[in-house]
């Protein structure tokens, strides 16, 4: 693997990642310098140590580019984050992949606060695909917000018959509005887009 995104420290987001490195190699682990206390999250960088990947800690402007021409820009966080906030969504990373005409937009668990500091900082958010945020929470993905990235897709990760009642009925209804179709992993299993020339359109697989 060439690279895994841990978003924020919040278990969800980094709970497999031991396993992972346990079975494959990862050449290098891109994340934000936030930080929690919990024993996983400890034993996590532990691992990533032991198997001598390469981190990489996030900042605004990175450019990563791919072997095939795919680029992945991460555009948020702005400001230097905190070490170890009360609130790790808005420490998420935000990153906008292209691939010719394909572009994708991931926002970890982004809150509408974060969504607004993108807005007003005039990011180049607008997107094709977009992976909601903080897995449809009513907390995420405000109207303005799906406005300006105009996807005509949008990717939902969650948990089947999750206690947080995720995604939330105001998401689906906004996204319904602004005409997004949805794919959710709760009712469509793993979700999954094959890119192979920048002059076509990826290609959608579920299951």
């Amino acid at each position: 693997i060439e690279m895994v995104i841990v978003t924020h420290p919040d278990f969800d987001h980094y709970g497999g990642l031991s396993e992972v490195l346990k079975y494959y190699q990862v050449e290098s682990v891109f994340k934000t310098e936030a930080e929690t206390s919990a024993e996983e999250w400890q034993k996590a960088k532990e691992d990533i140590e032991k198997e001598k990947s390469l981190i990489l800690n996030s900042t605004v402007g990175s450019e990563l580019i791919f072997p095939n021409g795919a680029n992945l820009e991460i555009i948020y966080p702005f400001s230097r984050v905190e070490q170890n906030p009360e609130d790790k969504n808005d420490m998420s990373i935000v990153a906008r992949l292209y691939f010719g005409k394909n572009k994708f937009l991931f926002t970890g668990d982004l809150s509408q606060d974060g969504e607004v500091e993108l807005l007003e900082y005039g990011a180049n958010i607008s997107a094709g695909i977009l992976k909601i945020g903080h897995h449809g929470s009513k907390s995420s993905s405000s109207e303005k917000f799906l406005e300006k990235v105009n996807p005509s897709e949008a990717v939902i990760s969650v948990g089947e018959k999750n206690s947080y009642g995720h995604p939330h009925s105001e998401v689906l209804e906004r996204l319904e509005r602004n005409s997004v179709k949805v794919w959710r992993t709760d009712k469509n299993g793993t979700v999954k887009y094959k890119c192979k020339d920048p002059e076509d359109a990826c290609r959608l697989f579920v299951n």
